[in-house]
């Protein structure tokens, strides 16, 4: 996903990845289990939650809201 633009909140599923480059989210980014989730030079408007996931990397990323993690593998 690079460049792409999402209105509202954004959910990464299960066992999913989301790789993303330059995207802007209107809303939350939020994850219960996903695989791994890389963000670079990217913008959230929301809060950025994830719950029992793999590796996560913000990098170059703002996000409006606050940042949640609980209980990550990495």
């Amino acid at each position: 996903m690079s460049g792409s633009s999402v209105d509202d909140k954004l959910f990464v599923r299960d066992g999913a990845t989301l790789e993303a480059d330059g995207i802007s989210v209107g809303g939350s980014i939020q994850s219960d289990g996903a695989a791994s989730v890389l963000l670079k030079s990217s913008e959230i408007n929301g809060d950025f939650q994830m719950d029992i996931g793999g590796p996560i990397e913000l990098s170059r990323s703002t996000v409006g809201g606050s940042v949640q993690i609980f209980q990550n593998d990495t």
